[in-house]
């Protein structure tokens, strides 16, 4: 009996970060899909599921940011978000941690179980 690949959705606008992260998430073993902007994943959660939405620190839209309008339009969505020390902690994701790979990897098993 085989198990379904969790389906991550990674939101990054820096290409090099975006690719890098996708490629990490599929080595293990999740199905992930992409966004560069936050639109995009806003449009993307309008026709596909996701189990859990990974969000780069920054967003593209300074007055809201992609993290509380996920929360806003999906409530029980988990919401992983790169947040370095020192930054504003934001209070809209499900949990926070650095961008070092194996963190993100740690934060991710814990989130969405074996």
């Amino acid at each position: 009996m085989s198990l379904i690949p969790k389906r991550i959705l990674v939101v990054a606008h820096d290409r090099m970060l975006r690719t890098t992260r996708v490629s990490i998430l599929d080595q293990a073993g999740y199905t992930v899909s992409s966004a560069e902007t936050d639109d995009d994943a806003m449009a993307l959660l309008e026709t596909e599921q996701f189990d859990l939405i990974l969000l780069g620190r920054k967003s593209q839209v300074p007055r809201t940011g992609l993290d509380q309008r996920l929360r806003e339009k999906h409530p029980n969505l988990l919401i992983l978000k790169i947040q370095p020390a020192g930054d504003v902690v934001s209070l809209f994701p499900t949990r926070t941690t650095d961008a070092v790979p194996d963190h993100v990897l740690s934060a991710l098993k814990e989130m969405l179980g074996p």
